[in-house]
């Protein structure tokens, strides 16, 4: 997403955001822990079927 960190682009924002599918046997726990290491941090709450 460029300038916006809503997938229904409601929101703008100066920078950029990636979103990632994680399988739903993944813990946020571990999800956070991937985003680290990518020097990222998860913004929000899992959405489900999206």
């Amino acid at each position: 997403m460029f300038h916006s960190d809503d997938p229904e682009l409601g929101r703008w924002t100066s920078d950029h955001t990636v979103f990632v599918h994680a399988d739903k046997r993944v813990t946020p726990d571990r999800v956070r822990e991937i985003a680290g290491l990518a020097g990222a941090e998860v913004l929000g709450t899992p959405r489900i079927g999206w």
